[in-house]
């Protein structure tokens, strides 16, 4: 602010702030600095500033997402308002299209990205072809285009708590036992996980359901081949969770060995399904973070 004739620095800097509340979990802060830097921008560098693109996402995706009552009445029309952003960011992206050729494309994925957490398969579907397609016109793209499409990218997830008893307090104070399950699954052409089943565990069948359950939550951008999406097979998904075993009840012990004594009996038989033969690839869950790997589903 003391820099009150260089405008850029002040942009800069706000920019900096709102994301620093962004990612401390402060979406109120967040949201209100957002809007302070939208204001300087179009101050600065009219309405129509590419500068303005990635504000007006991250406004999107706040509003949409955050449960926060401050945050919700910034946004008094919720869902509205925040289509009503991403829409603006990508009509700026076409208006400066000539002058940032991957702009547009790249637009286009963040907000069919924002419409599959808003469950608009199909239009984010359409989004992610016409980004495809645009990157696919000058050899220069390519790169570009197979980094962003040539595998699922999670799009977005539900938190999977990292202890089996909600008291997490208490169980780290215990000096708590370790836990895994380890999932194999699909992912199917509108980016929704398929195929989803428990390969192994450790208690067997302890916390085997609940994760499973919230795999089935996660939104991928689903792996695009030709312009078109294609299903992709043979990923695996890793939690790990602390519990106490001296806390089990004994209906969960007789869980434990009921599951346990199946799966050794399917292994015994040899009936134990084969995940497909396409390269597998293991996303951990160790740090219940929002994002887990290196491999099928990197954060942008």
């Amino acid at each position: 602010r003391k820099l009150a004739g260089n405008a850029d620095a002040y942009i800069d800097a706000l920019d900096d702030y709102a994301q620093w509340f962004s990612d401390t979990g402060n979406l109120s802060e967040a949201a209100f600095k957002y809007r302070l830097l939208e204001r300087a921008i179009v101050d600065a560098h009219g309405p129509d500033s590419v500068r303005l693109i990635p504000t007006l996402i991250e406004l999107a995706f706040i509003y949409s997402q955050s449960t926060d009552p401050m945050v919700q009445s910034q946004s008094q029309l919720g869902a509205k308002e925040s289509r009503r952003l991403i829409n603006r960011a990508v009509r700026i992206a076409r208006v400066n299209s000539d002058d940032f050729p991957q702009l547009l494309p790249r637009t286009l994925v963040r907000r069919s990205d924002f419409l599959m957490t808003d469950t608009a398969f199909r239009s984010a579907g359409s989004g992610y072809r016409e980004a495809y397609q645009l990157l696919s016109d000058k050899p220069e793209d390519l790169e570009l285009r197979d980094e962003i499409f040539k595998k699922p990218y999670l799009v977005a997830r539900p938190d999977i708590r990292s202890t089996y008893h909600r008291n997490e307090r208490e169980t780290e104070r215990t000096n708590p036992d370790r836990g895994f399950v380890e999932i194999s699954y699909n992912v199917s052409l509108v980016g929704r996980p398929i195929a989803v089943r428990v390969t192994n565990s450790q208690p067997a069948g302890l916390f085997d359901t609940f994760v499973a359950r919230q795999l089935r939550r996660f939104l991928f951008r689903p792996k695009i081949e030709n312009g078109e999406p294609v299903v992709r097979r043979g990923l695996t998904f890793r939690h790990e969770f602390r519990y106490n075993q001296s806390e089990l009840t004994d209906s969960e012990k007789k869980r434990i060995a009921r599951t346990e004594a199946s799966r050794q009996k399917r292994r015994a038989d040899n009936t134990v399904d084969e995940v497909p033969a396409e390269k597998q690839t293991t996303v951990t869950d160790e740090s219940n973070t929002d994002e887990s790997n290196t491999d099928e589903s990197n954060n942008e």
